[in-house]
């Protein structure tokens, strides 16, 4: 048996066929038709000649987002994947970070958080938590950084972040709780990326 939807934003996707799925994952689109055709066994699949693609099924991959508590400001925005969170040329320090995964109900081996440790002005590095890291409304800046993945995702991805710090610049980008940032030269992160990369798969640019 042979089937495909037809999507919402997209339109006819490609034929699957005896139990393969079919149709979208972690978009938001809503399927609006079907069609099934029985073929006979090794008989010639429906044609497709009218499909907006030759997917059968997409599913949206893992990614993270991530904000900043940023002195003077609070809580910016949330951003993703490689994108900068906090301030750059304003001496604004970063005074904490959370971090999460998005689309992790995509499939087995998939399953996991972040876990995030800060080097923070006058209390040194803290015990590492999940998803959160640093202090808020005791001006106290973070100096470094450290974070990993935890769980089944751990063996399928790497997680890179690099810092922009006060008197340096952005500098190298580290992975899987390798210390990113300065200690005991007073010079706060001012601004963080993060990007998730497959297991493999080349390290982001500098």
């Amino acid at each position: 048996v042979y089937y495909r939807l037809h999507v919402s934003d997209i339109g006819w996707m490609g034929w699957a066929k005896n139990g393969e799925p079919a149709g979208t994952q972690g978009y938001a689109k809503s399927a609006e038709a079907i069609q099934l055709v029985l073929v006979q066994k090794d008989g010639r699949a429906p044609d497709s000649s009218d499909s907006a693609t030759e997917d059968a099924f997409r599913k949206k991959p893992l990614g993270i987002s991530y904000q900043a508590h940023v002195s003077n400001i609070g809580w910016t925005g949330y951003v993703s994947d490689g994108n900068t969170v906090g301030t750059t040329g304003r001496a604004l320090p970063m005074e904490a970070v959370k971090a999460s995964l998005t689309n992790t109900n995509l499939g087995e081996g998939e399953e996991g958080c972040i876990r995030l440790s800060a080097h923070v002005s006058e209390i040194g590095w803290m015990d590492w938590a999940t998803g959160t890291a640093g202090t808020t409304g005791q001006h106290k800046s973070m100096e470094a950084i450290k974070a990993k993945l935890d769980g089944n995702i751990a063996t399928h991805y790497d997680l890179y972040y690099r810092v922009h710090c006060a008197g340096f610049g952005w500098l190298g980008w580290t992975k899987n709780g390798g210390e990113a940032g300065t200690s005991g030269l007073s010079c706060p992160i001012e601004a963080l990326q993060i990007k998730l990369v497959k297991k493999g798969a080349p390290a982001p640019n500098e």
